[in-house]
This record gives C-alpha cells, structure tokens and sequence, in this order.
C-alpha cells in the first residue's frame, strides 16, 4: 500500500502504518512526481493545509499539491489515488482542499488529525 503524509508537524500515532512524508509542498510534490514516474498507484495521500515554512521563510501550504492534481486532472489525467485525506484543523482551509480536490474527481475525506496522528518530536 503507498501512502503519503504532507504534515510538517506530525507522524502518525501508528508507527506500524506504513508510509512516506513530506515536510514541505516541494517535498511532496517530488514524491509524486517519482511515483507517477514508476507508474505506482497512491492509495492515501494526507493532507495538512498549513505546512512549515520554507528555507527563505516564505509560508508553506498543501495548495502546490492540490494545483498540480488539479492541473493533472484538467489536462485529462486524474493523478491514480484511492482517497485523499485532508486532516487540517482548520475548517475553512479543510473545506478549500476538499472542494478543489472534488471538483477534479478525486475522492475525499476529512479527518480529525488528533485521531490519527501525534506531534513529530
């Protein structure tokens, strides 16, 4: 199962749940481009909207993610994932993710993060 977690702030509580992690949007989005490269399907791809920000200090998000599903999608080829699981806190930017996310075809599902995941220390 290939699973990927886009959280610059969490792991999940399960260290047994097998998957790969960006820290940043340029991270994950590298990540996908090598799987799309190996023609490797993603089961879950998490999603946090609000990520660390970058080396110069400029802020971070999921929203280069979602561009480049949209884009792939709008370009006729829905990125291969099973669900995307959007666990950011906050409600509004949650609800910006899935609508994007939605509106291209992928299958969502919004999750409370402390349920699933624990602070990285």
């Amino acid at each position: 199962m290939q699973r990927l977690l886009v959280d610059s702030a969490a792991t999940f509580t399960d260290d047994t749940y097998k998957h790969r992690r960006a820290k940043s949007s340029a991270e994950a989005l590298s990540i996908l481009a090598e799987l799309h490269t190996d023609n490797l399907f993603l089961d879950e791809l998490w999603l946090d909207h609000d990520l660390a920000a970058t080396a110069d200090g400029s802020p971070d998000s999921a929203l280069p993610v979602v561009d480049y599903l949209a884009a792939s999608a709008a370009q006729g080829a829905t990125y291969p994932i099973g669900v995307v699981v959007v666990h950011a806190p906050d409600a509004p930017a949650a609800a910006e993710l899935i609508t994007s996310l939605k509106q291209y075809g992928y299958r969502t599902r919004r999750v409370a993060a402390k349920d699933w995941l624990r602070p990285d220390v």
